[in-house]
């Protein structure tokens, strides 16, 4: 079994470290959760739900949303004597959704012995719920629904799952199957047949890798849709919910982003919009789109969560700032769709713009809003710029969930002395690139950024394209392109760590204390208009008895490591924290909450995992566990050393149990050209002296690393519930020798009676 150790803080002004007291913390048993049935509710009703899968459920007691109006309590069984009291149902509970709860996807966890687990989606609905019932994997034997109704199934591997609903000639109904956005690993495929047996439509990745069906129902009776994993997978993990509705869907918002703090005026294209009119022949995927143009209120925080309840936001996503916007109607409220915050004033282009006699002619700063065309087909935009001015380039399109590679082509455009147009390019801006989360959280995205500093006055030309040629002519596809005044920021994002060696296992997880362990978490910098100033990072709302020092993140760097810490005195708790970063940008001192993120799924060694966004930061500390180990790093003060000097700290081990096994300590996260020295102690030693080499061509600055460590130990899963169970196994047997004693008493005094009469 493998130990990851806490943190050392690297501080350098020549160059300086900062460590503190330092436990061992390992793979040891955390509560997990994979899924559960059903993967969510209607508003103002309670619900029976299962955890159908996860790992370490041991003592799973509750769950755990991220919104405080739904709750949950532990299902219990009657008392198999009336001596014993009621015994809880493994894994399943009662669910309460309050009324008030708005429509949306939220986080659940399971509450256990080894803590609060990972999330995984949960989503209330307005409609009325039903289950799948089982029986249902041929044609003949369809699940009757009703319309207008949210369906949550389960697929069952080689089978499809079927169901019938009757409907109206006219009717335009949205069938929206919704799986991966909820964190199955379900690739959903829908098809929907007449009574006759006719497929009438088929879709697999709609939205995402989600499917939906857009009918026109051709006559009344009876329609049979089936669902199933497109490779036929199976199992508690490959869950899906969808509903068949004639309620108001929207595809897309033009423009995708509003100035903070203002009324704008935007256009909903969609499906059954109330008031809506034909889209000038838009069309997805052969249907046709409506189109209703509405204000909305754009809020002036333009901080405010980049994960709404409605929407799913992967890494690459988390830095963009936006809201949620549902639209009302009679029929009820429609699916959520993601609106950004604006950093200069939006600009939607005109068409014909696809040659560069045909550009756009723009008054920058602005936020031009495109629309990649038919397949192949530019864009083009031009605009007038004064010399040493400074703005910065940047493309907004993958990271809006759509399938697109988004590239801009800028340039310099002069006359010569005959008049004739001259064109100089100036750069091809393509793709991001850098991947600041690991394989953990991979932010790597094919959008891209470019500082342009304005080299003299004149006018500029950009043309916009879709590298991804799609073939499909999908008017979703849409772009933002900003051209604003450089205004250095940052955002952050926090995802807890799994301990493993060197960050080269990426699995779900979450923080669990153990008395006098530690947990990382991992803390990745988004920065914003070439920001490249110091940000200190500290944890907030810990509970007593758990401690985290400040981290920084260095000049130019993107990543760092907090270390929870837990005392030997700590008791159980559960509940959220923030993790805050603080610099100075622009002269101003500002304060950015990191956005938490999660791994859905365990990935291979050296592959970057499914993540998302989460919608909360959760921890818990236990005080029926202790850590195996404890090592203390020198003293508890900055650690300096210049250049190609060597710098030693102290080490001392404290071992608890029979914990004989050697011990590897390794310095990760550290900045370039420092190398670390690893230290082992053998089972005989628990003193030694930690080095690290700082080269000549180590940056300055302020940094920080932490130390892992490694090593082999028995652990006792679990001694509470052993405990528990031995008392338990007691009671029972002494129960059942006092029932024996009353018996025999009872029937010596019949056969006493039995002889006096």
């Amino acid at each position: 079994m493998q130990y990851a150790l806490r943190r050392l803080f690297f501080l350098a002004v020549g160059s300086a470290l900062l460590p503190s007291a330092n436990t061992a913390h390992a793979q040891l048993p955390v509560t997990q959760l994979f899924a559960l049935s059903p993967p969510g509710g209607q508003q103002g009703t309670t619900l029976d739900v299962t955890i159908t899968a996860g790992a370490d459920l041991d003592g799973a007691k509750g769950l755990y949303f991220s919104h405080p109006g739904i709750t949950a309590a532990i299902k219990m069984a009657p008392p198999k004597l009336p001596q014993l009291p009621p015994e809880p149902l493994p894994n399943q509970f009662a669910v309460t959704i309050a009324a008030d709860v708005p429509p949306g996807v939220y986080d659940v966890r399971a509450i256990g012995t080894f803590g609060i687990s990972n999330p995984r989606s949960f989503v209330v609905g307005t409609l009325a719920e039903v289950k799948e019932q089982g029986g249902n994997n041929t044609r003949e034997k369809p699940q009757p629904i009703e319309l207008n109704t949210a369906v949550n199934g389960t697929a069952d591997g080689n089978n499809s799952d079927w169901y019938k609903f009757t409907a109206k000639a006219g009717q335009r109904l949205v069938i929206d199957c919704w799986a991966q956005r909820i964190d199955s690993r379900m690739d959903a495929t829908l098809e929907l047949y007449d009574a006759a047996g006719k497929q009438l439509a088929r879709d697999r990745d709609f939205n995402r890798r989600d499917p939906l069906i857009d009918v026109s129902i051709p006559a009344d009776g009876d329609y049979f849709l089936k669902v199933f994993d497109f490779v036929y997978a199976g199992g508690g993990e490959y869950f899906y919910r969808f509903s068949v509705s004639n309620g108001p869907y929207v595809d897309y918002v033009l423009p995708p982003a509003g100035t903070p703090g203002t009324k704008g005026n935007f256009t909903l294209y969609g499906r059954n919009l109330p008031g809506g009119a034909p889209a000038d022949g838009l069309t997805v995927e052969g249907r046709p789109l409506e189109k209703l143009a509405v204000q909305i209120d754009v809020p002036a925080d333009k901080t405010v969560e980049r994960a709404p309840p409605g929407t799913l936001a992967k890494p690459d996503e988390a830095e963009i700032d936006g809201f949620e916007y549902r639209l009302a109607t009679p029929q009820g409220l429609s699916n959520a769709c993601f609106i950004g915050y604006a950093a200069a004033p939006v600009v939607l282009e005109q068409e014909p713009n696809d040659e560069p006699a045909k550009a756009n002619v723009v008054t920058v700063p602005c936020e031009y809003v495109g629309e990649f065309g038919p397949r192949g087909n530019p864009d083009w935009l031009q605009f007038d710029a004064k010399a040493n001015d400074v703005y910065w380039v940047e493309v907004i399109s993958e990271r809006l969930g759509l399938p697109t590679d988004p590239a801009v082509l800028l340039q310099r455009v002069t006359k010569n002395d005959k008049g004739d147009e001259q064109v100089a390019d100036i750069t091809d801006l393509d793709d991001l690139g850098a991947n600041h989360g690991g394989l953990s959280f991979n932010t790597t995205s094919v959008d891209g950024a470019f500082h342009f500093a304005v080299p003299a006055d004149g006018t500029y030309r950009a043309m916009v394209r879709d590298l991804a040629l799609n073939p499909r002519n999908d008017p979703r596809r849409i772009y933002r392109l900003s051209i604003h005044r450089e205004q250095p920021d940052f955002r952050l994002a926090a995802v807890p760590a799994y301990p493993a060696n060197n960050r080269t296992e990426a699995r779900p997880w979450n923080t669990l204390l153990r008395r006098g362990a530690s947990e990382r978490i991992d803390v990745i910098a988004f920065r914003r208009d070439g920001f490249t100033g110091e940000i200190a990072v500290t944890a907030e709302g810990l509970p007593a008895g758990v401690t985290c020092a400040p981290a920084i993140i260095g000049q130019g760097q993107s990543f760092t490591t907090l270390i929870l810490t837990a005392s030997d005195q700590a008791a159980d708790w559960t509940g959220p924290i923030q993790i805050v970063g603080k610099a100075k940008t622009a002269g101003a001192d500002v304060a950015r909450t990191a956005r938490p993120g999660a791994v859905l799924y365990a990935a291979p060694q050296n592959v970057p995992a499914h993540a998302r966004l989460a919608r909360s930061l959760v921890m818990a500390v236990t005080a029926a566990d202790t850590a195996p180990i404890t090592i203390d790093l020198g003293e508890a003060k900055t650690w300096e050393m210049s250049r190609a000097g060597k710098l030693e700290i102290p080490v001392k081990v404290t071992r608890r149990g029979q914990i004989k096994g050697n011990i590897t300590l390794t310095a990760l996260n550290l900045p370039p050209n420092v190398q670390p020295q690893p230290l082992t102690l053998d089972g005989n030693t628990n003193e030694g002296k930690f080095a690290l080499q700082i080269n000549p061509q180590a940056p300055l600055g302020d940094f920080t690393v932490y130390l892992q460590a490694q090593m082999t130990a028995a652990y006792r899963r679990d001694v509470a519930a052993a405990e528990a169970a031995a008392k338990a196994k007691a009671d029972v047997e002494k129960l059942a020798a006092d029932l024996a004693a009353a018996s025999q008493a009872a029937e010596t005094a019949k056969q006493a009676a039995v002889k006096a009469a």
